[in-house]
């Protein structure tokens, strides 16, 4: 698998302690190669939202087409739109985080 910086990444934590639960976070590949001492590639994390479904569309990706919210998954991109309180975010793309829908019904989207 090719990675570049730039590129949209979901990192997964694990839980690193007793009561901890692991919690994945979106991000971007920030260098051209991974660092040298631990192989790793650094990565720029981005801030978590919980949005209703009426709020993203999905974007066409080599994954799938364009779409309303019947198309989320896990992993997928989506455009935000029709926020008021956060409208600085309406208009950008993120990465859908979590598996399903929370109890209100809102997406962990990065």
């Amino acid at each position: 698998r090719l990675i570049w910086k730039g590129m949209p990444v979901l990192v997964m934590r694990r839980p690193s302690g007793e009561g901890q639960t692991a919690a994945d976070e979106s991000g971007l590949v920030a260098a051209e190669r991974p660092l040298r001492d631990s192989g790793r590639w650094p990565v720029r994390l981005h801030k978590t939202l919980s949005l209703l479904p009426s709020h993203l569309l999905v974007v066409a990706t080599s994954s799938g087409p364009a779409g309303t919210a019947a198309g989320l998954r896990r992993g997928r991109a989506v455009e935000l739109h029709g926020l008021k309180a956060g409208a600085a975010y309406n208009g950008l793309t993120g990465l859908v985080l979590s598996e399903g829908p929370n109890d209100k019904g809102r997406w962990e989207v990065s």
